[in-house]
């Protein structure tokens, strides 16, 4: 009996294991320019879950117009990719990723595509995340869990390899992986290596990120911030105050890391969160509309790291 009572406790934690793991709908486009407008191409769209490998899908066909970058499906046939177990912190409603922002350079003696933000790159993507009515997307990064990445496994295909003899001037060797952030590419806890056959990216957080040489991102965020005046830790005075309905907030993180701004009415009850999500160092300005709420004192609370600054400000209708 005590044997069987074991077996059944074991047989509980792992369907619970199995079936706690996140799920969710996700969807595939890809973004190129016609004319002055820029074109969203639906390609697919499918459930993804924790720690299940998903095969990316080229599109059936493109429009005449965008026949010329058939060959950024190509480099991509065959890639899966997974959200380890564990990685994903909150529910998800959906996810939408976005290839695309690489046009295919005219002249194909030279490289396969522009240069994106001053560097070459052979791939682009932007994710955006919807989760718990917030918005993680290429301005408010969606943070992975701690240890925890979304990998993404290209296999290096002729095609690839003949791109990136291209783009670089030389055989495949090293490659390098990195965010576009604040308008400079920064490695941020990405990692890019070759193993067995396959280009595999760990990324520890969505948002907007591209594949290039080995040197992409070296410069990270904290190089860049010694050569210009040090940021501090600030949370300002919101502009008006008392307002009616919307006032503004700056605020300023001195590095990169997961930051929030909430806004509490006079016990402490939180009543909206502004900012829930990864940021790269620098001053932001958020805009809070008090439309639904009474007159009253409130208080708005910045947390980087368990960092903590309030001010206080007054609603007058």
């Amino acid at each position: 009996m005590k044997k069987l009572i074991t077996t059944l406790f074991f047989a509980v934690l792992m369907f619970n294991s199995v079936f706690s793991q996140h799920k969710f709908p996700t969807s595939f486009y890809f973004k190129y320019p016609k004319g002055i407008a820029t074109i969203s191409l639906f390609v697919s769209k499918d459930t993804v879950q924790e720690g299940t490998d998903y095969y990316m899908k080229n599109p059936s066909k493109l429009p005449n117009e965008a026949l010329r970058w058939w060959k950024v499906f190509t480099v991509l046939t065959g890639t899966h990719f997974t959200f380890e177990t564990g990685s994903i912190p909150t529910n998800v409603d959906s996810m939408t990723i976005l290839l695309g922002n690489l046009n295919p350079d005219p002249d194909s003696t030279k490289k396969d595509f522009d240069d994106l933000v001053g560097e070459p790159l052979w791939l682009y993507l932007e994710a955006t995340v919807y989760a718990n009515g917030q918005v993680y997307d290429k301005n408010n990064s969606f943070l992975f869990n701690s240890g925890k990445f979304a990998v993404l496994s290209i296999p290096i295909s002729e095609q690839l390899k003949s791109i990136w003899q291209k783009t670089f001037g030389k055989p495949l060797d090293e490659v390098g992986f990195a965010y576009l952030m604040d308008g400079t590419w920064n490695n941020d806890g990405a990692s890019c290596k070759i193993e067995n056959g396959e280009v595999v990216i760990k990324l520890p957080h969505f948002s907007k990120f591209g594949g290039g040489g080995k040197t992409l991102g070296t410069t990270t965020s904290a190089q860049r911030q010694s050569a210009i005046a040090p940021l501090t830790f600030d949370l300002s005075q919101n502009f008006p105050n008392p307002f009616n309905p919307s006032t503004k907030i700056n605020y300023t993180i001195p590095s990169n890391g997961f930051v929030t701004l909430k806004v509490y009415n006079a016990i402490g009850v939180e009543v909206c969160t502004l900012v829930s999500g990864y940021k790269d160092e620098g001053t932001y300005e958020v805009t809070f509309n008090a439309g639904g709420l009474p007159s009253g004192t409130y208080f708005y609370t910045l947390n980087r790291d368990n960092k903590i600054l309030t001010n206080k400000m007054m609603i007058i209708k």
